[in-house]
């Protein structure tokens, strides 16, 4: 009993023997640095989901699994009072598999074709649909009605979302090069860009793009002017780095931890207090803003997974949502 006492006056070792003892790999029984964190409310304004969960709003609500196929959520996103999301089938053939929506005031049900959400842009109230014949269509949501489209081309569409008041549209085909160009709804111009991939950095107007520039860098350009130089970002992740609303700072990776950076000026605003995470294994990637001045960050260590808070002012971290790698959850999706 003296020795168990012993090992128990230390946390991390006491930690380890629960988890060993619940059946979680030996190889995560080292403390991740988000459990070294103060825990803090779980987000309720932003929606997120563990496997075939969604949580949002306080309330739990269960997307339907398909016989014999496994399901996963790749996308939440609130619309309209309720969620939009995204469900990926193992054996479909694209990435992003059905749409649907599920939430208070929704009983989940498909919606037919791959569709994007227009959050926060000037096509708020309608859905970015493509079709199996390779067509981009804007969809009044109310009426059903198509509103504006147009040929995708390219033979194997890729994919397309919303960004300001236009469509970034993402093509590509067997033996054909892939490209990126910019549709405009209501005038029906299409510009395009080249193969130099672009990535939507944030939605809401006027609209900003990711363009990918080597290195795990990224150039942070503007929708009306998406070949200028622009600012250029480099962080420890694939994924870019998190645009805030207006379009003023960043959230980066950098040796493992989340920095936030003025756009503007490149200066850092804030560390985040939340211990490094790098390595085979381990990660951690800013993935939504909760508020104008919060935001979460998704954290993986040895099949551990963990959401975190942190504030830009002081860069103070707490952990919201704790979780494991099983089955078919790989990670928490948050946003889209």
């Amino acid at each position: 009993m003296t020795n168990v006492r012993k090992m128990c006056a230390q946390v991390a070792v006491c930690l380890s023997l629960a988890m060993l003892a619940a059946g979680v790999p030996a190889s995560a029984a080292v403390m991740p640095p988000f459990d070294q964190l103060p825990t803090g409310p779980a987000p309720t304004s932003v929606p997120y989901a563990i496997g075939t969960r969604i949580f949002y709003q306080g309330q739990i609500f269960v997307v339907p699994s398909t016989s014999g196929s496994t399901t996963n959520l790749v996308r939440v996103q609130p619309y309209h009072g309720n969620v939009l999301t995204s469900v990926y089938r193992s054996g479909s053939v694209d990435y992003q598999g059905y749409a649907g929506l599920i939430g208070p005031t929704s009983a989940w049900h498909v919606i037919p074709g791959y569709i994007d959400l227009p959050a926060d842009s000037t096509l708020a109230g309608q859905l970015l649909r493509v079709t199996d014949r390779d067509v981009a269509q804007v969809v009044d949501t109310s009426t059903g009605a198509i509103v504006y489209q147009t040929p995708v081309g390219g033979g194997v569409f890729g994919d397309a979302k919303t960004v300001g008041a236009k469509v970034l549209i993402h093509r590509s085909g067997y033996g054909t090069p892939e490209d990126d160009v910019i549709w405009d709804p209501p005038t029906g111009a299409v510009t395009l860009l080249g193969a130099t991939r672009y990535l939507v950095a944030q939605r809401r107007s006027p609209g900003w793009l990711w363009r990918e520039s080597g290195g795990g860098c990224f150039a942070l350009v503007t929708l009306s002017a998406p070949t200028a130089t622009g600012t250029r970002f480099c962080h420890d992740s694939i994924a870019p780095p998190l645009l805030s609303f207006d379009g003023t700072i960043a959230i980066t990776v950098r040796a493992g931890r989340l920095v936030a950076v003025s756009v503007a000026s490149g200066q850092v605003l804030s560390t985040g207090s939340m211990g490094a995470i790098s390595g085979t294994g381990r990660s951690v990637q800013p993935v939504q803003w909760e508020t104008s001045s919060a935001y979460l960050a998704h954290a993986t260590w040895d099949g551990q997974l963990a959401l975190v808070r942190c504030h830009v002012s002081d860069g103070q971290c707490e952990r919201v949502v704790r979780s494991y790698v099983r089955g078919s959850i790989r990670g928490i999706v948050v946003g889209w």
